[in-house]
């Protein structure tokens, strides 16, 4: 939650501990440990980047654009890969990334590296997990624009095997996008109007519905989930631009009418 002054900290870190206890389903002070988690805002644009690591050395694989996720609650809609950055810029990227593997000791696996860039130039890290990132639909960001098998060379670092990607270069494949189906204003879920239609367009590779009819779907802050991802390829980082557009214009969630 984006807090801007004194009065929106007291409330978020209120409305923190009724989650918490909903959540827990007990008392805040037990179920919720011992302290809300309060970070500087960075002003600028988030990316993220994947990256597998062997022996401790560091391959970033692709850096995606989030986009300029401004609050109040940061919900993602859409990743695409490449990023259209400048080279120093994406040289500075892949510094920090390299940087923040050594400083946490990771040196074996594949990463997901959440980054801000303040003022829409100097790369800061947000976060890092050790693994792929979640939803799946990175290996699809990565495959889809560089080539690389993400999920595959994974299982072959986990095996102690050597990632194929250090010896032979994969030919770069285009763009990639995914789009996250935003909740919406939330309620009992009923269906997804315009999925068929997204289902067959060419420059879709899959379609992902992680919700079934009766599910309730809550907004943000008390988010629950993605209704559905669309995963595609483009070959332009425009055209994925406008393809995203033209999904904000078909899909349409529909909730059951409270009566």
């Amino acid at each position: 939650m984006r807090v801007d002054d004194k009065e929106q900290l007291e409330q978020a870190v209120s409305s923190t501990w009724e989650l918490v206890e909903a959540r827990s389903h007990k008392p805040a002070e037990t179920g919720g440990g011992s302290g809300v988690l309060v970070e500087e805002y960075l002003d600028g644009p988030e990316i993220s980047a994947e990256s597998l690591v062997h022996r401790g050395r560091v391959r970033v694989c692709a850096v995606s654009w989030k986009g300029k996720l401004t609050g109040p609650y940061f919900e993602e809609t859409t990743l695409r890969a490449p990023a259209r950055l400048p080279a120093e810029i994406l040289a500075a990227v892949e510094a920090e990334v390299v940087a923040a593997h050594h400083a946490f000791g990771v040196d074996e696996g594949a990463t997901h590296t959440e980054l801000r860039l303040v003022g829409g130039v100097r790369p800061v890290l947000l976060e890092m997990g050790a693994r792929i990132g979640g939803g799946g639909f990175m290996h699809h960001l990565v495959q889809g624009s560089s080539g690389i098998d993400f999920a595959g060379e994974t299982v072959r670092i986990h095996l102690g095997q050597e990632p194929r990607c250090w010896s032979q270069e994969p030919v770069a494949a285009g763009h990639a996008a995914a789009y996250l189906v935003p909740v919406g204003t939330g309620g009992t879920f009923r269906r997804i109007r315009g999925l068929d239609e997204v289902r067959a367009d060419p420059r879709v590779d899959h379609v992902a519905q992680a919700v079934a009819p009766g599910a309730v779907l809550r907004p943000y802050p008390a988010w629950t989930a993605y209704p559905a991802i669309v995963l595609s390829h483009h070959e332009s980082d425009e055209e994925a631009v406008q393809f995203r557009e033209h999904l904000e214009r078909t899909l349409h969630i529909e909730y059951e009418e409270q009566g």
